[in-house]
């Protein structure tokens, strides 16, 4: 949810349609990709090592949105 709100403050509005789209689209595509690849690593791997990795990168993204999001804020 938060991508979402972050796409729709950093565009125009006479595009966000079009962006909106592209990112919908791309996602779907991503989706059999990053299953295949969950399926891959809990078969060859620890079944904790997807959730590792699921919990860095969501530390990750959500620390570069805070990043974005305090950039944005209005300095005084």
């Amino acid at each position: 949810m938060s991508f979402i709100a972050f796409v729709q403050s950093a565009f125009d509005a006479d595009v966000l349609g079009r962006i909106s789209t592209i990112n919908e689209s791309l996602v779907s595509i991503m989706i059999p990709f990053g299953s295949a690849l969950g399926g891959l690593l809990v078969a060859h791997f620890n079944p904790i090592l997807p959730e590792l990795i699921c919990g860095g990168m969501t530390l990750i993204c959500g620390t570069y949105f805070l990043q974005v999001l305090f950039h944005r804020l209005p300095q005084d």
